[in-house]
């Protein structure tokens, strides 16, 4: 799975930042032959471009491979502190590395600095819709890359066909079985990790 050069609290794993700022956030879905033209302009930079400048070297394959995989990161979004709390706990207890946020903005910036392996994502929060989060993590990461399960108390179809059509890949309802949530991240990243 495509991770995030950085450690979870946003330390550089790797020191040369002149390094990592030549690396693109986003592979695009099918490389072009002048990848390495693009990788400065388009803000789906390719990381091929990087690899193939860095010659297969220990930096480009531990970038590329990011960090150890046993402990998957998971953000979860949930304005309600005792939901979160408890979502936190099972996450944590299945193994994960989880951190939440309880505002779509603070969400956003935290997945763009520190690169989750999933997000956990209410639709109803105080500052934004868990809509408009979604549409700003696709901005951000690929679908493959970055799964997204909206847990909501949302429960009509439309909301469910709006939740896929602005880049959902899971759509829960609350309330929901945590054994089924754990069971969904860990099937969702199962999937991403199959695809990377």
């Amino acid at each position: 799975m495509l991770a995030n050069p950085r450690r979870w609290g946003g330390r550089a794993a790797i020191q040369p930042e002149a390094t990592l700022r030549h690396f693109p956030l986003i592979p695009p879905a099918e490389p072009s032959d002048n990848s390495k033209a693009d990788c400065g302009t388009s803000p789906n930079r390719c990381l091929a471009a990087a690899w193939d400048t860095l010659g297969g070297s220990p930096l480009a394959e531990t970038l590329w491979t990011g960090r150890d995989k046993t402990r998957a990161r998971i953000l979860v979004v949930e304005d309600e502190e005792a939901l979160a709390r408890l979502l936190k706990r099972h996450l944590e207890r299945a193994g994960y590395e989880v951190r939440t946020e309880g505002k779509g903005k603070a969400a956003i910036g935290f997945a763009a600095e520190h690169w989750p392996d999933l997000v956990v994502l209410d639709l109803m929060l105080p500052d934004m819709s868990g809509y408009d989060v979604c549409v700003e993590l696709r901005r951000l990461y690929r679908p493959w890359i970055l799964p997204v399960v909206m847990l909501t108390a949302l429960d009509q179809p439309k909301h469910k066909l709006l939740g896929f059509s602005h880049g959902a890949d899971v759509y829960l309802t609350k309330p929901v079985a945590t054994s089924e949530l754990v069971g969904t991240v860990a099937e969702m990243l199962s999937r991403a990790e199959r695809r990377s």
